[in-house]
C-alpha cells in the first residue's frame, strides 16, 4: 500500500512539473484529459491550427497534422527551440524526482 501511495505522489509531482513547464512554453494551451493541447508554433504556413498534444503523465508529445513527435519533454524543448539552459534545467528537475523502485 505504501508503494502505491508513493507512486501516486510521484505521478502527481511529475504532472505538476510538466504542466508548469508547458504553460511557460505554450501559454495558450489547455488541459484535455491526460494531455496538454496547444497550437504548434512551428507549424508551417498552411498548417496553422496544427495542435501539439503532450502527455501530462509521460511527456510524450505529437502533432498529428505534421507527424512531428517525441518521447519526452526534453525533446520538445529542442523541437520548440528552447535554449540549451532550459533543457538542462528541465533535465535536472526530472533527475531530482524520486526514482521508482522496481
Amino acid at each position: 500500500m505504501i508503494d502505491h501511495e508513493r507512486k501516486i505522489r510521484r505521478h502527481r509531482r511529475v504532472r505538476r512539473e510538466i504542466l508548469r513547464v508547458l504553460t511557460s512554453w505554450l501559454p495558450a494551451g489547455r488541459i484535455d484529459g491526460r494531455e496538454y493541447v496547444a497550437l504548434n508554433p512551428r507549424a508551417e504556413e498552411g498548417r496553422r491550427g496544427s495542435l501539439l498534444h503532450v502527455s501530462l503523465l509521460t511527456g510524450r508529445w505529437r502533432d498529428p497534422t505534421t507527424g512531428d513527435k517525441g518521447g519526452e519533454v526534453i525533446s520538445l524543448a529542442g523541437y520548440l527551440g528552447c535554449s540549451d539552459s532550459a533543457a538542462r534545467d528541465l533535465a535536472s528537475m526530472f533527475a531530482s524526482l524520486p526514482r521508482q523502485t522496481p
